[in-house]
């Protein structure tokens, strides 16, 4: 099984929340596919872009090297 994660789930795993960051470590042991639709990359970038979030620009890079980017 595959997982495609919205801007939400994204958003609140940016944010640090607490059970989203578990439910993805669980979710990464036991199925490696995971991926991001362009669309949702797009909204958190500007969206980083638009209070110039350096870090958290770096920070979503990372995350995109971990997962597959869906086109």
């Amino acid at each position: 099984m595959s997982y495609l994660l919205d801007t939400n789930i994204l958003s609140l795993a940016f944010k640090q929340n607490l059970q989203i960051l578990q439910q993805l470590e669980l979710v990464k042991t036991k199925e490696p596919s995971i991926y991001m639709s362009c669309i949702s990359y797009f909204e958190i970038k500007r969206g980083l872009l638009a209070v110039k979030a350096t870090k958290k620009s770096k920070d979503l890079m990372n995350f995109v090297r971990i997962i597959k980017l869906f086109y």
